[in-house]
């Protein structure tokens, strides 16, 4: 992509089963995030903004009580984040 002058950017979508501070995968997110920075590639990181949503009971993120794909709210969110970036970022 920097050969070819095409702009990159990652998404990172939390797992919905634990949305919490500490959960299994915050150190995991956060290694990624490191990761990406040292690579200079952009990352919009959705945790955050779901987690704020959806903290107190992830199951209501899921697309059905026995699926934890993310549902219509989620994808709102997701919509949200990659807008505020694309403007904030002059990429629209």
């Amino acid at each position: 992509c920097a050969e070819r002058n095409i702009p990159v950017i990652a998404l990172l979508i939390p797992d919905f089963h634990d949305l919490s501070s500490d959960g299994a995968f915050s150190k995991i997110y956060q290694k990624i995030q490191t990761t990406f920075d040292k690579n200079e590639i952009p990352m919009v990181n959705t945790f955050s903004a779901i987690q704020n949503k959806f903290k107190e009971n992830p199951r209501e993120a899921w697309l059905a009580n026995d699926d934890p794909h993310p549902n219509l709210a989620v994808h709102q969110i997701i919509g949200n984040e990659l807008y505020e970036f694309f403007v904030k970022q002059n990429l629209y």
